[in-house]
């Protein structure tokens, strides 16, 4: 195997072994930091979705992590919706360093001296030191997909007195990579979302997560 093949293989096999989601969240809420009880409801669109019922569970694993229960409708202090999304894919264009050997400024003279008499004769041959390095930059183009999953969460203890929706929570992450399986990139956003729940409220960070 010559050395350029090698540092190839090698590049791959990183990249392919540090696939991550990079992302941004966003957050408010009035929540208290205490911890609450909880129900999942699904809008008219999702209904009994088994797409849904996937990502609900998953959610409700999120919550029940950081201490929260699940309760029902008639006492749980939380009411929550969420929605995601997929984008259809779009081309972008990357550029990437090409390795090749290239010269390292040193040379080495090596030879030998034969001797006849009065006469002498010098057979040398020189030799410029290389290394491996950045010889070019090729191009290429990758799809993109944009991903964002949404939690919004309403107080019933409000509703059930005054029949008024009153949010308290508004959580959203968004992404762009090159996976376009939402159902593959869930757990990450989710992961990604209640990482630090709930979090300063009117605030956004940044997060870097390994796909699991």
């Amino acid at each position: 195997m010559n050395a350029r093949l090698a540092i190839v293989i090698v590049v791959v096999l990183v990249l392919a072994a540090c696939v991550r989601l990079q992302g941004s969240v966003s957050r408010f809420h009035m929540l208290s930091g205490a911890t609450q009880t909880f129900v999942i409801i699904p809008d008219r669109e999702q209904g009994d979705s088994l797409e849904f019922r996937s990502y609900a569970n998953l959610v409700r694993s999120a919550l029940q992590g950081r201490g929260w229960r699940e309760g029902n409708m008639a006492s749980a202090d939380v009411a929550i919706f969420f929605q995601y999304s997929i984008s259809q894919g779009r081309q972008v264009s990357f550029s990437y360093p090409i390795f090749g050997q290239v010269p390292t400024g040193t040379s080495i003279t090596t030879g030998t001296i034969s001797t006849y008499g009065n006469t002498s004769n010098i057979y040398a041959i020189t030799t410029r030191q290389t290394t491996t390095g950045v010889v070019g930059v090729g191009t290429g183009s990758r799809t993109e997909f944009d991903r964002a999953l949404r939690v919004l969460m309403y107080s019933l203890p409000t509703y059930r007195a005054t029949q008024k929706m009153e949010r308290i929570y508004e959580g959203e992450i968004r992404s762009t990579g090159s996976k376009g399986d939402l159902s593959t990139v869930m757990p990450v956003l989710i992961r990604g979302l209640f990482d630090d729940f709930p979090g300063v409220s009117g605030t956004t960070r940044r997060v870097n997560l390994p796909f699991q």
